[in-house]
């Protein structure tokens, strides 16, 4: 991830010094094939679908990425192989740059074509969103059948791997969870250990909608005893896990609250590093520090990337000093886990003053 690299630009930009982004995340559609409970992309307008970037636009700023010193570029949505086309030519684009390339999707729309050519161009790393064995995932997804499309998607990738002599891409799985599935995740570490996943990271869920409400979990010591066995069991089969994080701090009861866990005290560094290293972009064109930052709050990208990182982000880094905001309770956990290490190892350098 980079993170030394990360901590120290972070030190030369606290220092006053000039930096481009580590990293650049893309939002490539809102719109989505599934209708999952706790998300609320399958019910994105059509008003807001016919804003999103046209292609050109987003390979014009695929170039602008490669042209400043970004180390990584991460794929979001929605579902971004809806916009398969564009997709797959801006990740060709960002490996023959040699930036290293993350992506996101729920795996149902991948064809062996696209596996094949994701393989070769050695993409970095997939993560594929799966929520439980057949029957807990396909209700939780909305649809049936998309527990098996993404279990082919997977067996494609692993056997493309293995056929190019390859490590790359690396495949990850996110795993929601629910009052619904958290005894699903001992069986589903077994099924996936077949294809090398090398991390699944359990997220707490994140209330968006009224169904989501229903999910939520209110059973902490029975639901540890199933975490804990999925700790053992992916212990056994060599999956990294975030579940010692999960289990130590129950970190599922802090649906909606993920600022409590992101605020360190006696420390008078930014609670949150993102606006020092990312610049997030919506479909639509706006850029803003993070995916949960409000459109409205964000800059329309209509001059160079470049200088909305100097002029307009430094507006962004002088708020973030201050404090945390409203949907900062809706962080996700690997980000969170990932600012706090970069805080640790900016600390190693300047002290929690911020100060040398």
């Amino acid at each position: 991830m980079h993170i030394e690299e990360i901590s120290k630009r972070i030190v030369k930009m606290l220092k006053g010094k000039k930096q481009d982004p580590v990293k650049v995340d893309i939002f490539f559609t809102e719109a989505c094939n599934l209708k999952c409970k706790f998300c609320n992309y399958s019910k994105t307008s059509l008003s807001i679908l016919k804003k999103e970037m046209k292609d050109e636009k987003i390979l014009k700023l695929i170039d602008e990425i490669c042209d400043l010193k970004v180390r990584i570029f991460g794929v979001l949505g929605g579902e971004p192989f809806m916009r398969k086309k564009v997709l797959l030519e801006s990740m060709e684009r960002i490996k023959k740059s040699g930036i290293a390339g993350s992506l996101v999707t729920n795996g149902t729309l991948i064809s062996t074509k696209d596996v094949e050519r994701i393989v070769k161009m050695e993409w970095d790393l997939i993560r594929f969103s799966i929520d439980g064995l057949e029957k807990i995932h396909d209700y939780l997804r909305g649809k049936e059948g998309t527990f098996r499309r993404v279990l082919q998607t997977l067996k494609k990738f692993y056997e493309f791997k293995k056929k190019l002599k390859t490590n790359f891409p690396t495949l990850e799985i996110n795993f929601v969870l629910t009052n619904k599935n958290y005894k699903d995740l001992v069986n589903l570490l077994k099924k996936v250990s077949k294809f090398k996943i090398h991390f699944v990271y359990v997220l707490p869920m994140i209330e968006l909608t009224p169904e989501s409400k229903k999910l939520k979990i209110n059973n902490p010591e029975k639901v540890n005893r199933w975490l804990e066995k999925a700790k053992i069991e992916s212990d056994k089969l060599g999956i990294k896990t975030n579940l010692d994080e999960i289990i130590k701090k129950n970190l599922y009861l802090y649906s909606n609250q993920m600022e409590k866990i992101i605020i360190e005290k006696n420390s008078r560094l930014p609670a949150c590093f993102l606006a020092w290293y990312t610049i997030n972009i919506t479909s639509d064109g706006i850029a803003t520090p993070c995916a949960q930052w409000p459109k409205e709050g964000g800059v329309p990208i209509k001059k160079p990337l470049k200088e909305i990182w100097f002029n307009d982000f430094e507006n962004f880094r002088k708020k973030m000093r201050k404090n945390l905001f409203e949907w900062c309770s809706r962080c996700c956990v690997p980000l969170v886990d990932e600012n706090k290490e970069i805080k640790r190892m900016v600390e190693k350098y300047v002290g929690k003053s911020g100060k040398n």
